[in-house]
């Protein structure tokens, strides 16, 4: 299978020597590797340009003169260079394992598809690894399983399902390995919104895919201080990844009006989500998950209950925060003149 692997960088020092590493060392090596560079001001070059050199496997180094602030970009940047009818993308500091393209590439010709995902794990600063996929997320997913194998199928009800109420559960552009043609037809990745630019294109082809899911970690996820994650604002970040999703299934309102148990446990994530921004003073966010589940789901008796609770609950948390904070000092005083 012809495959070619595309990575977009951005001061990818630390990491991309392995990341490159982890890509040649494939039991099934790809015809090419594609680095796109958004313009690092670390030593990338160098380090990236001496791969060019000495790689058994022929890498492709495209450097923008100016940085965009996010992968879309060089994703998009790097999928136009693409000549193989295959490709899997690869952040910049996560590691494949040495099986990941073959396994992923035999499972699409077994199951006949045009996309494909893996179970994965996290690594962190200190190299341990924990679970990538919550116990949630892998109920959902092996609730497609038909026969105790670990690659198997995901209907496309169960895909979008998965999308709309665990975002995280094709973590990463890392996960992605799919037909040049569904980038073609529903490309390219959206730069407006580059730090969720993947998850966006997840959710362009629900309709035009047949997922297979791999339920053996194929690769590490990094986890660290510079992620662009980490370095996004959290409130608006986990706003748009919830817009999508939602502006996703409105835009099926036959797939949500046949799906009462699904409908339910829509509901019933996001009232949790808001209940939970509220009890951490996200008031804000609290109320705009509110309004955003109204529309998508309507007014159900449960979403009445938590929008009628609303305003008392937040007069009540933020008299015991005062409360609490004026004991403390109190107590504080107190020590103090003993």
């Amino acid at each position: 299978m012809d495959i070619t692997v595309v990575i977009p960088t951005f001061n990818a020092a630390p990491f991309i020597a392995e990341t490159i590493d982890s890509v040649i060392c494939q039991t099934l090596p790809p015809s090419q590797i594609i680095v796109v560079d958004d313009a690092s001001t670390d030593n990338t070059y160098e380090i990236v340009t001496n791969f060019v050199k000495h790689s058994s496997v022929p890498i492709r180094f495209v450097q923008r003169n100016c940085g965009s602030g996010g992968p879309a970009a060089p994703l998009n940047a790097g999928m136009s260079l693409v000549a193989s009818k295959w490709v899997a993308l690869l952040d910049h500091d996560d590691l494949m394992l040495s099986n990941k393209l073959e396994r992923q590439s035999a499972a699409i010709i077994k199951h006949n598809s045009n996309f494909c995902f893996s179970d994965y794990k996290m690594l962190g600063p200190d190299g341990t690894l924990t679970s990538g996929l919550s116990p949630e997320q892998r109920r959902m997913l092996i609730a497609s399983r038909e026969k105790n194998d670990d690659e198997y199928p995901i209907d496309k009800s169960t895909y979008l399902q998965s999308q709309a109420l665990e975002p995280g559960i094709i973590q990463s552009c890392s996960n992605l390995f799919f037909h040049i043609e569904l980038f073609h037809r529903h490309g390219p990745f959206d730069e407006k919104r580059s730090a969720i630019a993947d998850y966006a294109f997840k959710l362009a082809i629900v309709d035009h895919v047949q997922p297979v899911f791999i339920d053996t970690v194929l690769f590490h996820k990094r986890w660290h201080q510079t992620n662009l994650y980490k370095v996004s604002d959290d409130r608006e970040l986990r706003r748009d990844v919830r817009r999508l999703a939602l502006s996703s299934l409105q835009r099926r309102p036959a797939f949500l009006r046949n799906d009462f148990i699904f409908r339910q446990k829509l509901c019933a994530q996001l009232c949790e989500n808001g209940y939970r921004c509220r009890c951490r003073g996200l008031l804000r966010e609290s109320m705009e998950i509110y309004i955003d589940a109204v529309a998508t789901v309507g007014l159900s008796m449960k979403l009445l209950m938590h929008l009628v609770k609303w305003p008392a609950a937040v007069f009540r948390d933020t008299i015991l925060k005062k409360t609490f904070k004026y004991n403390s000092v109190r107590s504080a005083r107190c020590a103090a003149s003993k």
